[in-house]
């Protein structure tokens, strides 16, 4: 007698740790900067979506998270630089000759500071409307 073969169940991987290229993570917030920021025929910008913290207007909102980045010490205005820009950690680490850990700290600090959680939070804190 066979016995049925016995696959050990795979693990779904979370939708939010999804590994991405740095081309793709380029191409994702090329688009989400034109979704955020869509233009009119008659070249005005469209109104924005509602945000869901409509405490602050949108420019004091630039203001504040520029004043932020100009208040970081060098190392991490560098990375936020590059991660604004589109780069990965580890690309991140290679332009910066710093080791990949260091640079994923330094992510979370940047987290931290800006009050975010995702990188598409923290360019959309730089992102007028």
């Amino acid at each position: 007698m066979t016995r049925p073969s016995r696959k050990k169940p795979t693990k779904p991987q979370p939708l939010g740790n999804l590994p991405l290229s740095a081309a793709t993570q380029r191409r994702v917030l090329a688009e989400f900067v034109r979704a955020v920021s869509p233009k009119s025929d008659a070249g005005e910008a469209a109104n924005p979506p509602a945000s869901s913290d409509d405490s602050m207007p949108t420019a004091s909102k630039l203001i504040a998270a520029r004043k932020i980045a100009d208040a970081l010490p060098p190392r991490l205005r560098q990375t936020l630089d590059l991660l604004l820009a589109g780069d990965a950690e580890k690309r991140i680490a290679l332009k910066l000759g710093l080791k990949q850990s260091s640079v994923h700290s330094y992510v979370k600090v940047l987290y931290k500071r800006f009050n975010v959680s995702s990188r598409a939070e923290l360019l959309a804190k730089f992102v007028s409307r």
